[in-house]
């Protein structure tokens, strides 16, 4: 099984630790949250769990859900994978989509069995049409 994991990736939580504020812009910078796991992934399309058009204040969003099988080993070591938990493509062999390198998918549902070689879990990908001018 370990073989069709083709891509690497990384798993965070949301959010970003914030830094010093910055009275130049009046903001406070911050860092996205550093991923606590990183490996193998298989990565494939899965229409049948959702996604399709989206309306999102006004703004159309396609969402494209996808079925990414990761190691049964893949949490957080104070913690275990949660919905709303970002998974960073980082690469590909060289038989996959390219694309798929430095997307952010994010994390809709976590599936559990009773026969488990890997954990699979369903993630989605937002994405918003070119802007118009």
């Amino acid at each position: 099984m370990a073989g069709t994991r083709t891509a690497q990736c990384g798993l965070r939580h949301p959010g970003a630790a914030t830094g010093a504020f910055n009275p130049a812009t009046g903001t406070y910078p911050g860092d996205p949250n550093a991923a606590y796991w990183t490996g193998t992934a298989r990565i494939q399309a899965a229409p049948v769990f959702g996604g399709g058009e989206r309306d999102t204040v006004g703004e159309p969003i396609t969402m494209v859900a996808y079925l990414v099988a990761v190691d049964l080993e893949a949490d957080d070591p104070t913690d275990e994978i949660r919905t709303g938990d970002l998974l960073d493509v980082t690469e590909l062999d060289g038989n996959g989509d390219q694309t798929l390198v430095g997307r952010t998918l994010t994390v809709q549902s976590v599936a559990r069995g009773s026969l488990a070689w890997e954990r699979d879990l369903v993630c989605v990908d937002q994405l918003t049409p070119p802007a118009t001018t």
